[in-house]
């Protein structure tokens, strides 16, 4: 369980009570934020990529790849009339060692097996890059 308490300038507390860590997020200083942590929006996009990863690692390992080092790089567009994340867009920096014929099925694990991604509401635009250079 986690609980989530707000502090000053808009700043969310985040901590996980069965992992006893704390995470901070902020809002824009254009609305009374610090912009000194992440954001919501920018940890919900992160936390995407981050459990793509997470997959694409697990399942890229047991086929004999190793996925330390890989990246991606996430960002945003969000429609401040409708309140909410029109798209993500994440550019994944994969292991260049990974074979021409294993790379689509590693490529489809984000739309198939990310939790997080299925997770998402279908109006909202997912676009992912892969380039195999680390």
């Amino acid at each position: 369980m986690s609980r989530v308490v707000m502090q000053a300038h808009l700043r969310n507390e985040l901590t996980n009570a069965k992992k006893n860590h704390t995470v901070f997020t902020d809002v824009g200083k254009d609305v009374g934020g610090l912009e000194e942590s992440f954001s919501p929006v920018e940890l919900l996009a992160d936390t995407f990529a981050s459990c793509a990863l997470s997959i694409m690692g697990l399942i890229g390992g047991k086929m004999g790849y190793d996925f330390v080092g890989a990246y991606a790089e996430v960002a945003t567009d969000v429609s401040s009339e409708e309140f909410r994340v029109k798209e993500i867009k994440i550019d994944f920096h994969l292991p260049k060692a990974v074979k021409e014929e294993d790379r689509k099925k590693i490529e489809t694990l984000l739309h198939e097996k990310c939790v997080v991604g299925r997770s998402l509401n279908a109006d909202l635009k997912q676009t992912a890059t892969f380039t195999y250079d680390e």
